[in-house]
């Protein structure tokens, strides 16, 4: 049976780990500092004007639409716009992870 202090990561590798941490938090602190978040409409909102409607058609390649379809399927989603929420969430979801870092890593610290 091993000791779980010989089963950690060697001392060599931590620093890269810390310096890894320490580089993402500062893009997230970058990408909260870019902007804004965008605003979320509530319940109550009064509806925008309405636009009138616009029909465009497009002529696509085939591979193209091919590609689409891969990359669709890879995010396991049915649209771009579920695909574009997925990777909203999962920024969102880094940002608020790695502004937290801080803070757990300095419990961790205590003794």
């Amino acid at each position: 049976m091993s000791h779980p202090l010989t089963d950690a990561p060697s001392a060599r590798s931590l620093p890269d780990l810390v310096a890894l941490a320490e580089t993402l938090r500062q893009t997230a602190q970058a990408l909260l500092a870019a902007g804004p978040p965008a605003p979320v409409a509530e319940p109550g909102d009064a509806p925008a004007a309405e636009k009138p409607s616009e029909v465009r058609t497009y002529r696509v390649p085939g591979y193209i639409v091919e590609e689409e379809r891969i990359l669709l399927a890879q995010h396991q989603v049915q649209s771009w716009q579920e695909m574009f929420d997925k990777t909203c969430n999962h920024l969102h979801t880094l940002i608020f992870l790695l502004q937290h870092f801080e803070t757990a890593r300095a419990w961790t610290a205590t003794p």
